[in-house]
C-alpha cells in the first residue's frame, strides 16, 4: 500500500506559504489540483486552470496527470503530455504556474521573523534561508537549465521555442508570468513571441509590462527592476501595474539582440530574487543559440526548396532545348550548354522553315538562376511560335523585343544573334541585338569576326529596329556563335579568355564537333576549375 505523499512548497506567490507542506493521504485515490474551491489542492492564480492536474494513487505508487491545462504541468522541468500519468518519487519537482512543489521531505528548514520597514512602511516578512535551502534552489535551477537546454535545442518553430523558454523561466525563478518579446516598428509596442502565466483573454499583454525595462534589455543590457525605496518614484506606469520586481534579459544571435526574456512579480506575489538574474541570463543565452539553430534550419529548408525548384526548372529547360547535335534542314550543328548555376539564362535553338531554310539563334538573358531561365524559356517559346509565319530576322527580333519590353521588369534584357540560312542562295541573313559573340570559320583562310550593324538588346526600348546583314555561307564555311560566358571567363590571374583565343582554338579545328569540344576543353584549362563563373553556350553550324 502506498504511503502518504508529502508535497513541500518551494515557490508560491504568497511568501508565507513557502516552506509549508501539503499531505495527501494513502487512502486518497485522486486529489485534484486547480483553481476551483472544490479542488483538493486549491491554487488561485491566473496561470492555473480550473481543474489543472490530478494526483492519483493506485495502491502502489502516486502519479501526476495533467488535465489538459492551458499552461501545463511540469515534472523535473519537462512539460507533461496531457492525460498521461507520470510516476512520482522522492525529490521529484512539480511546477504549476508560479507554484513549485517538491515530493518528499523539505530540503531545509527556514526561520521566519517579523520586522518593520526601516522607513516606516507596512510590515514585511523577512525569511532567513538556510544553506540547505540555497543549495536546493541552486540545484533546482541547474536541473531546469540543463533540461531546458535540450528542450530548446529540439524546438522546431519560434513559437514553440518561445513557449518553452518562458515556461522554463517561470519554473526556475518562481515568477508568476514570463514573456519573450521583440521590437516592432511601433516604438510603443512589442511583438509577443511566447508567454507564460497570462490568461488567453490578455489581448494587450505588451501594454502590461515595464516598457522601460524591456527597452534597456533590447539595447543589449541585463535589466532588473526592484521595489527598493524610491526606485520607482518616476515610473508611475509601473506603480499602476503593481509590478514589484522584474527582470529582462537580452536574447542574442551572435552579437545582435533579437528578443527579450521578461519576467515580473506583482502585488502580493513572491518577489523575483536577485540571484534569479544570472539564471535568466544563462537561459536567454541558450535561447539565442536555439534561435540561431532555427534560423539555420530555415535557411537549409529554403535551400532545399530552391534546389528542387531549380532542378525542376532545369528539366523543363532541357525539354525545350534542341538536341546537342544534329541535322536540321540544310544545317549540321553541334552545341554545348553548361549552366553557371542550376539553370541557365542562355537560349539556343535551331528551327526549320523548310527543306532549304533554317533559323539559328543564340541569346543570353541578363541575370542568373531561375529568373533568367524563365525569361529564356519565354523568349524561346515566343520565337518558335512566331517563326511559323515570320521568316525575317528583323521582324522576328522586333516582335520579340516588344513582347519582352511589355512584360519584363526594367533592367531585364536579352542579347541575341539570330540568323536564317538559305541553301538555295548560299547566304546567311543575320541580325544582332547587342550580342556580338560570333565569328565565321573558313576552310581556306583564318577565322574572323565580321563587323555588322548591331542594335540594343531585346527589352531595352519598345521601338528598336534590327537591320539585317547578308553574308555568303558556302558549304565549306562554319558559323560559330556563343554566349559571353566563353570570352569573359577569368583565369587565376583575372585575365579573360577573350575573342583572340577563340579564333586561335577554332583555327585548328575541322568540324562543328571539334569547334565545341576544343573550345570547352580550352576554357576548362583557362578557368582552372570544373565549373564556370557564368552560363556557357557554344554552337557551331555548317552547310550540308
Amino acid at each position: 500500500m502506498t504511503e502518504t505523499l508529502q508535497l513541500h512548497v518551494m515557490a508560491h506567490p504568497d511568501p508565507v506559504q513557502v516552506g509549508t507542506t501539503i499531505d495527501l493521504q494513502s487512502s486518497d485515490s485522486e486529489v485534484i489540483l486547480g483553481r476551483l474551491p472544490t479542488c483538493g489542492i486549491e491554487l488561485v492564480h491566473s496561470s492555473i486552470s480550473r481543474r489543472h492536474a490530478a494526483f492519483r494513487n493506485n495502491g502502489l505508487i502516486w502519479t501526476i496527470v495533467d488535465l489538459e491545462s492551458r499552461h501545463g504541468t511540469f515534472l523535473n522541468g519537462d512539460r507533461l503530455a496531457a492525460l498521461e500519468p507520470s510516476a512520482l518519487e522522492d525529490g521529484s519537482q512539480l511546477q504549476f504556474g508560479p507554484f513549485v512543489l517538491c515530493v518528499g521531505e523539505a530540503p531545509g528548514n527556514g526561520r521566519d521573523m517579523m520586522t518593520l520597514d526601516d522607513l516606516g512602511a507596512d510590515e514585511a516578512k523577512v525569511s532567513i534561508i538556510s544553506p540547505n535551502q540555497l543549495n536546493g534552489l541552486a540545484q533546482h535551477r541547474l536541473d531546469i537549465l540543463i533540461k531546458a537546454t535540450a528542450s530548446l535545442a529540439q524546438a522546431k518553430a519560434l513559437d514553440q521555442l518561445a513557449d518553452r523558454v518562458t515556461s522554463a523561466a517561470g519554473l526556475g525563478t518562481g515568477a508568476a508570468r514570463a514573456l519573450m518579446l521583440r521590437s516592432t516598428t511601433n516604438a510603443l509596442d512589442f511583438e509577443i513571441l511566447g508567454s507564460f502565466g497570462f490568461e488567453p483573454s490578455d489581448d494587450h499583454i505588451a501594454h502590461t509590462v515595464s516598457h522601460s525595462l524591456v527597452r534597456v534589455a533590447l539595447e543589449g543590457n541585463m535589466a532588473q527592476l526592484s521595489n527598493a525605496p524610491g526606485a520607482m518614484a518616476n515610473a508611475q506606469s509601473i506603480v499602476d501595474l503593481g509590478i514589484g520586481s522584474a527582470i529582462c534579459a537580452p536574447v542574442r544571435i551572435d552579437e545582435k539582440v533579437e528578443a527579450g526574456l521578461y519576467l515580473d512579480a506583482r502585488g502580493h506575489e513572491q518577489a523575483i530574487e536577485d540571484d534569479a538574474a544570472a539564471f535568466c541570463e544563462s537561459l536567454a543565452g541558450f535561447c539565442g543559440l536555439a534561435m540561431a539553430n532555427l534560423r539555420r534550419m530555415e535557411i537549409e529548408r529554403e535551400q532545399i526548396l530552391t534546389r528542387r525548384d531549380l532542378d525542376a526548372a532545369r528539366r523543363a529547360q532541357e525539354m525545350i532545348m534542341p538536341s546537342p547535335n544534329g541535322i536540321v534542314g540544310p544545317i549540321r550543328y553541334a552545341s554545348v550548354s553548361i549552366p553557371g548555376r542550376m539553370v541557365a539564362g542562355d537560349l539556343f535553338d535551331v528551327i526549320p522553315i523548310d527543306d532549304d531554310r533554317t533559323i539559328l539563334m543564340l541569346g543570353d538573358v541578363s541575370g542568373k538562376g531561375a529568373g533568367a531561365a524563365v525569361l529564356m524559356a519565354t523568349a524561346q517559346t515566343y520565337l518558335r511560335a512566331s517563326s511559323e509565319h515570320l521568316h525575317d530576322p528583323s521582324e522576328l527580333l522586333g516582335k520579340l523585343n516588344k513582347h519582352v519590353f511589355e512584360r519584363s521588369a526594367m533592367g531585364t534584357f536579352v542579347t541575341m544573334c539570330l540568323a536564317i540560312v538559305d541553301k538555295v542562295t548560299n547566304t546567311l541573313h543575320i541580325a544582332d541585338a547587342g550580342h556580338a559573340h560570333w565569328c565565321m570559320v573558313y576552310k581556306d583562310k583564318e577565322p574572323s569576326v565580321v563587323e555588322i550593324e548591331r542594335q540594343l538588346p531585346i527589352g531595352i526600348m519598345d521601338d528598336t529596329d534590327y537591320p539585317v546583314t547578308e553574308l555568303r555561307f558556302e558549304s565549306s564555311t562554319r558559323f560559330l556563335v556563343f554566349s559571353d560566358g566563353l570570352i569573359e571567363q577569368l583565369d587565376s590571374g583575372n585575365q579573360q579568355f577573350g575573342m583572340d583565343r577563340v579564333l586561335e582554338v577554332v583555327a585548328s579545328s575541322s568540324s562543328v564537333n571539334d569547334d565545341v569540344v576544343l573550345l570547352t576543353e580550352a576554357l576548362r584549362l583557362h578557368a582552372g576549375e570544373s565549373s564556370f563563373a557564368d552560363d556557357l553556350t557554344i554552337a557551331s553550324f555548317e552547310r550540308i
